[in-house]
């Protein structure tokens, strides 16, 4: 037996190893000869640079995978083995008598029939949010009391007790949020320059404008207006500032590790939840978009939830887990779209199942509880729900249909390929959505639940982890990485390496007898993944991402830290689009030191330049080089010299070109 654990442990390594150096291949360059035999890697698609290192990239790491899922499979059942189907039983209410529950139901029933009607008749007050969660609660009674299954014992777990789960998950929420908050309101991650009408949408309804959180047309006319309702609520509670707003998004992703961590803990051993857990505290693609303002990230928190819910209800026969999980999954059309596919990621997990399994216990509570929670968006802004989606989808790219099967197409390998490899730099995001060492896990984690498709719990994450792709990378309107969007993906990628990492474990730990030694491999395990893995993210986050730093971003850090810092200053911009410099300046609060802002048509009409008496900076962002002519930023450089003799020009951060003159 011992020999045999070590023979798979061996061949399970070489597995690792192979989709180790698929991983690496990705990001280099084949020589011309070995290129030429790859003669249809440029067809793959458009988007990659060297299409020929990431297709060979993309063989070593299915070969890995198929490898390590096919030997190492046994010991994917090193996990919690108890019942996941949905219950055959019918509705028990046991002692209580039928007329409460059916009263309290009906009730239920009336208050949400006066929500919608206020809601499609425009009536919208604040009291009804007491309503609908009135409603929602009586509507709750009937399936609260049917009694749920007693739970059935646990399994002996590897590193200790609740308690120490609960610690580890407390230090790797703690971890996300300290590195979050760290630089969180830095001029580098001051502009993108489209997010700051989601501060201004925020900062309006902390200052009293009236609001409807039942609604959609918030940000853009096509951001639920709950997430502004949510942002605004940390501006109240402070100082209104850039901090606080970007802060709601850090709280958010945190949260979002409680219900992620416990639903991998119902599936799975609790050394893959924390591996898990782990990947998404020291994310640089979630401290990146945490940094953005994007309410995007609103969508991981319903859906993390209602997949808990939802297989604690199952494995528990629970009733009011089942309706909380319809809940949370009706929650998520308050989200930005990628939300929305919980309720579709459910749906087809319990179709799986077979439809003679599909008993009303089961469904009932999930589809009252959906219906209840997202019915009052489509009583407010009707098909817009649904045509906003559209719209903003490959489905709409273009007119005709072979021309959105073509983007559609153009999309697949980018999406599947994103965790792996991204050769785009957006939303201070750099680089593979996951590290090196997690993107090979995540490789070799699909791969095994794929083969492994036969059990439920590996069944949930690949139904989670392709409708995420499709929705948000395939339907992408653009032939690019949908970096703001697969964050939705991100959730079930680090289940997968996960799993993958506690599979590798396994046959070591069988070979070692004493507790206290396997707890000693434990420890040292997860030390030895997650340092390489942290240093990993924490170089893309604070060293990559800064060699994309825009010159808007640099001309704030001017004012902010730089060399105008404390002065009056001027900050001149070439396009219209640049004035979100005014919203960027004001969330800063910084009252009189607050910068003049001017386009480039503004600052330097006629005779303009000769009214200015400015003894602080004056801060000039270039236009894009024109190739073989004089710039408009040349001729406006020349001019404010001429007209200022007493400035003196040079560059601030060298990494992006902005003059400042003092």
């Amino acid at each position: 037996m011992r020999k045999s654990n070590i023979l798979v442990a061996a061949v399970m390594g070489a597995g690792i190893a192979v989709a180790s150096f698929g991983q690496a291949m990705t990001t280099r360059a084949l020589p011309d000869e070995l290129s030429r035999l790859l003669p249809f890697a440029d067809q793959l698609t458009d988007v990659y640079p060297e299409p020929a290192s990431v297709v060979v990239g993309m063989i070593l790491l299915t070969a890995g995978a198929i490898l390590f899922a096919v030997v190492g499979s046994p010991f994917a059942d090193n996990a919690n083995q108890y019942p996941l189907a949905p219950s055959g039983r019918g509705f028990q209410l046991g002692p209580a008598k039928p007329v409460l529950p059916a009263g309290a139901f009906l009730a239920g029933l009336a208050l949400f029939g006066v929500l919608i009607s206020q809601l499609y008749w425009g009536d919208y007050a604040h009291w009804l949010i007491v309503i609908f969660l009135l409603s929602m609660a009586l509507l709750a009674v009937p399936f609260a009391v049917l009694g749920p299954r007693p739970l059935k014992q646990q399994r002996p777990r590897l590193i200790g007790s609740q308690l120490s789960e609960g610690l580890v998950l407390g230090v790797l929420i703690s971890m996300f949020m300290l590195l979050a908050v760290r630089d969180l309101s830095h001029w580098r991650f001051s502009f993108l320059g489209d997010e700051y009408p989601f501060f201004s949408g925020a900062r309006d309804i902390a200052l009293g404008a009236s609001f409807n959180p039942f609604s959609q047309a918030g940000v853009y006319e096509i951001q639920p207006v709950l997430s502004s309702t949510y942002q605004a609520l940390f501006l109240k509670l402070s100082s209104g500032d850039l901090f606080a707003w970007k802060f709601s998004l850090v709280v958010l992703v945190a949260a979002t590790l409680i219900p992620f961590y416990l639903l991998m803990r119902e599936l799975f051993t609790q050394f893959a939840a924390t591996v898990a857990t782990s990947i998404l505290a020291a994310s640089h693609y979630l401290l990146g978009l945490a940094h953005t303002g994007y309410n995007n990230l609103d969508a991981l928190f319903p859906t993390a939830l209602a997949l808990w819910l939802l297989i604690v209800g199952l494995k528990r026969d629970s009733s009011l887990a089942l309706f909380a999980s319809g809940a949370a999954a009706g929650l998520g059309f308050y989200t930005l779209f990628s939300g929305r596919a919980t309720i579709l990621i459910i749906v087809l997990f319990l179709l799986t199942f077979g439809v003679h399994k599909l008993r009303p216990r089961t469904v009932l509570p999930l589809a009252i509880s959906f219906a209840a929670v997202a019915a009052p968006i489509f009583a407010v802004d009707g098909w817009d729900v649904i045509a906003a989606m559209w719209e903003r989808s490959a489905a709409a790219y273009e007119v005709t249909w072979s021309v959105r099967v073509e983007r559609v197409a153009q999309n697949v390998v980018p999406s599947i390929m994103a965790f792996n490899y991204n050769p785009d730099r957006r939303a201070f995001v750099t680089g593979s959505l996951l590290d090196p060492i997690s993107a090979t896990l995540f490789a070799l984690g699909l791969g095994v639940a794929i083969w492994k498709m036969r059990d439920p719990r590996f069944r949930l994450l690949v139904i989670w982890w392709a409708v995420a792709v499709v929705v948000n990378g395939f339907a992408h309107q653009r032939s690019e990485v949908a970096i703001t969007r697969l964050h939705y993906a991100l959730l079930p990628a680090a289940a997968f390496a996960g799993i993958a990492l506690d599979m590798a474990l396994t046959p070591l730990l069988r070979l070692v007898q004493r507790p206290a030694a396997r707890s000693v491999l434990v420890a040292g395990a997860l030390l030895v993944f997650m340092v390489p893995m942290l240093y990993l993210n924490l170089d893309r986050m604070w060293v990559d991402s800064d060699r994309g730093t825009l010159p808007e971003a640099t001309a704030v850090g001017a004012v902010l830290d730089g060399p105008c810092q404390g002065e009056e200053s001027v900050i001149v911009a070439p396009f219209p689009t640049n004035l979100n410099l005014f919203d960027i300046v004001n969330a800063y609060n910084l009252g009189e030191r607050t910068p003049t802002i001017f386009s480039y048509e503004q600052a330097f009409a006629p005779g303009a330049l000769a009214e200015w008496s400015l003894d602080g900076c004056i801060v000039v962002i270039p236009d894009p080089p024109a190739p073989g002519s004089e710039t408009e930023f040349d001729v406006i450089l020349r001019e404010l010299l001429e007209t200022h003799p007493d400035k003196q020009p040079y560059v601030f951060n060298g990494k992006t070109k902005v003059l400042v003159l003092r």
